[in-house]
């Protein structure tokens, strides 16, 4: 074998092992370049992922803060209208009170308890126009049930009330369907909330 072949054959041999070379090189070249185009491929995915949950989750979170926030309102709106029913209610017994004593068989007890009528009927138009704006506000916020049963009792006291001072009857005569009225209106704010209904009994 000559020189020129054996140089010949060593130069093949170095020419196939640095195609090999090259080739593997090329080949790992080609996966590295595919991976971090993959990786960069996942990184933009899990962006649009992360942004998409960010977006759902403010979402949820403004209707759950919106619906917290009405029932709130509506919590206050509701005790508040209940507190002012039951102020004027007991504005009413006072009332019915004078109005029974001003009819008293004692002359002197009767004309005592006649100035009081007059005071009682004004610290029982001021709770009424108190309990009527509580309502008027609580309409905001609940359904047309409780409303109309609000409206209900605020009737019944307006036009009970006149009655029971000119004498016509006495609050035992209307305090039946009354209090049956203001369990009834209780019972719908106390629905609202989410709360066990009273017994009328």
């Amino acid at each position: 074998m000559t020189g020129a072949t054996v140089a010949y054959a060593a130069l093949i041999l170095i020419a196939t092992w640095f195609g090999r070379a090259i080739g593997a090189y090329a080949k790992k070249k080609g996966e590295n370049l595919a991976t971090h185009e993959d990786l960069e491929d996942l990184v933009e995915q899990m962006k649009a992922v992360t942004e998409a949950t960010k977006t759902i989750e403010a979402a949820i979170s403004d209707k759950v803060w919106d619906r917290q926030k009405h029932w709130e309102l509506k919590r206050d709106a509701l005790f508040a209208t209940l507190e002012a029913l039951g102020e004027a209610d007991d504005a009413i017994v006072a009332v019915a009170s004078a109005s029974k004593g001003s009819r008293d068989k004692n002359p002197q007890f009767a004309q005592a308890q006649q100035a009081k009528v007059g005071e009682r009927c004004i610290e029982w138009f001021t709770a009424m126009s108190r309990f009527d704006a509580k309502r008027r506000i609580a309409s905001l916020v609940c359904t047309m049930e409780t409303v109309s049963l609000l409206h209900s009792v605020s009737r019944q006291m307006r036009v009970s009330t006149p009655q029971i001072v000119e004498g016509k009857f006495d609050y035992s005569d209307i305090m039946p369907s009354l209090q049956k009225a203001i369990v009834e209106a209780t019972n719908a704010a106390r629905k609202e909330l989410g709360l066990a209904a009273l017994n009328d009994s």
